[in-house]
């Protein structure tokens, strides 16, 4: 097992009851496993996956401080120590 610490914003946020905490999960697992485990936890799916099963447009996960939709497969492994933002788009004026 490895920990990771899962940051996120606004919304997601509220569903996941805070702004950051650290969260176990299975060595060799990666970045959306991490994110279905936390759907599975806090129902958070609806907020980050669109109707065909990815991330949304509105929402950016950010690995390592690289945006994970950037990364080869074999970088989106998780490590232990990692730093996971879940970012829904933010608006306003």
């Amino acid at each position: 097992m490895i920990i990771v610490e899962v940051r996120s914003l606004s919304y997601v946020k509220d569903h996941l009851g805070s702004k950051s905490f650290e969260y176990e999960i299975e060595e060799s697992k990666n970045v959306y496993e991490l994110l279905q485990a936390l759907d599975k936890e806090y129902g958070v799916g609806r907020l980050i996956y669109d109707d065909e099963g990815n991330i949304n447009q509105h929402t950016t996960i950010i690995l390592r401080g690289w945006n994970a939709a950037l990364l080869k497969e074999e970088d989106l492994i998780l490590r232990n120590g990692d730093i996971v933002l879940i970012m829904p788009a933010l608006g306003g004026g």
